[in-house]
């Protein structure tokens, strides 16, 4: 049943859709099988489950704030922020290895091979990540896992990333 609805959500001929379920623990954001409409599925962590110790390790209570729109081509954008429960302090930022980082984005269905090389093709030595944005700012909503690849790629193009705890802060070229 829910595969034949991603199925339909995922032909285009509904608009376009975002998704949300729960109750599988591991928070996770991707696109369902299909092309370009293909539905944004947001798999959402659980909110007050009592973890057993084999989950511990890599799922966590976690609860998101959505800011969803549409972009100028009337495609479903939005970015999002996550939070973890961490015993004894409570709802913190969530991180990289939660599953759903603190700020994430999606909608922006970019090839990361693509992005990076425009984005070395413009970079003389170095840029600030406030730069790489207002050049593309369709990286903001794109998913967490593409711009992980994103990295990659600029990497392979002898650009390092710098990064302050989560948040990427500038581009430069390897010397």
């Amino acid at each position: 049943m829910g595969e034949s609805l991603l199925h339909f959500l995922g032909s285009g001929q509904a608009g376009r859709w975002l998704v949300v379920h729960g109750h599988i623990h591991i928070p996770n954001l991707m696109y369902a099988q299909g092309g370009m409409a293909s539905a944004t599925v947001l798999s959402a962590g659980s909110f007050s489950a009592h973890l057993y110790p084999e989950l511990q390790g890599f799922a966590r209570n976690q609860f998101y704030e959505l800011d969803i729109g549409v972009n100028p081509d009337g495609l479903l954008v939005g970015k999002g922020r996550a939070w973890d429960w961490t015993p004894g302090k409570g709802w913190t930022k969530a991180t990289r290895e939660s599953g759903l980082p603190y700020s994430f984005g999606f909608g922006a269905r970019l090839d990361p091979l693509v992005l990076a090389k425009r984005i070395e093709s413009r970079i003389e030595n170095y840029m600030t990540w406030s730069d790489v944005i207002e050049m593309e700012p369709d990286i903001e909503y794109m998913l967490p896992g593409d711009i992980a690849l994103l990295v990659i790629e600029l990497e392979r193009l002898h650009i390092n990333v710098l990064e302050e705890g989560d948040n990427f802060v500038q581009l430069g070229r390897a010397q």
